[in-house]
């Protein structure tokens, strides 16, 4: 199989396994296997007879042909996907390909326990003027793997958004200078900031009239103090995920709309191609 995925590469461009550890020790150095769940697909099914058999052989009967969503890098010179049930003309690819990625991706079946790390650590920042409360949640979320910008004031979250987006923001209610509710209608009124999930964390404003007025305020989630780490880090993995599950959302809306916009003869090409997979 490694050869055969070798031959593929070089003759069609560079190619990328998503699949499980298992088989990242059946392809050569040149293919690179990550997890699906990285990976935002769509599928395109075609006729196995376009497939040219020296590939397909290559591949598991269940495994499809997908493309992740639009990333820089550079094109391909080359493109094709092949597949035992999933296969793309080449005549039709440049129509796909402008708009899906700068690579092609061979998909295998989801489900065989793969758990992958995100490439980057997220940021958060943590906003209070309490300097003991910054340096226990600085522990909590470093030892979580989580990377830390501080701040100490009202003025300090505003700054932090604008000139460094964090992934997501724990925010103090009562400060020196802005309250956390009116930090947190600044951040969701402007357009580069209104994205960050936040979510306020009191020692203060425990009633749940508090908590009521926070999240009618904006924020995204409201804990009050002490906290223990466990609702803490929980809390904030929910709000990440919502938050990774709007951008996926994103994408797919960006890339339908580019892909409506290829012109009509390559639209033509790639409904000639399903045509022919209805009349299989």
């Amino acid at each position: 199989m490694s050869d055969r995925f070798s031959r593929s590469s070089t003759q069609y461009g560079p190619l990328v396994v998503v699949g499980s550890r298992r088989q990242s020790a059946v392809v050569p150095p040149s293919v690179t296997v990550v997890p699906p769940s990285e990976v935002p697909l769509l599928s395109v099914p075609v006729p196995p007879s376009l497939a040219p058999p020296e590939t397909t052989s290559a591949l598991p009967h269940r495994e499809r042909i997908t493309a992740p969503s639009p990333a820089p890098g550079p094109a391909l010179r080359k493109l094709l996907l092949v597949s035992m049930r999933f296969f793309i003309r080449r005549s039709c690819l440049a129509a796909v390909a402008r708009v899906l990625a700068p690579c092609f991706v061979l998909c295998a079946p989801t489900g065989e326990g793969y758990s992958a790390s995100p490439v980057n650590a997220e940021t958060i920042a943590v906003v209070d003027d309490t300097e003991g409360t910054r340096l226990a949640l600085r522990r909590t979320l470093e030892r979580a793997g989580y990377d830390v910008i501080e701040g100490a004031c009202g003025a300090d979250a505003l700054r932090i958004a604008r000139d460094r987006p964090p992934s997501l923001m724990v925010l103090d209610v009562h400060m020196p200078d802005l309250m956390g509710p009116d930090v947190v209608k600044r951040l969701k009124a402007d357009p580069v900031t209104r994205t960050i999930p936040i979510l306020h964390l009191s020692a203060s404003f425990t009633e749940d009239s508090d908590r009521a007025f926070g999240l009618d305020s904006g924020a995204d989630a409201y804990l009050t103090e002490p906290v223990e780490p466990e609702l803490l880090l929980a809390t904030i993995h929910a709000l990440l995920r919502s938050r990774a599950a709007e951008r996926v959302a994103e994408r797919a809306l960006q890339t339908r709309d580019e892909f409506l916009s290829i012109t009509s003869h390559d639209i033509r090409g790639l409904l000639q191609a399903l045509r022919l997979t209805l009349d299989v």
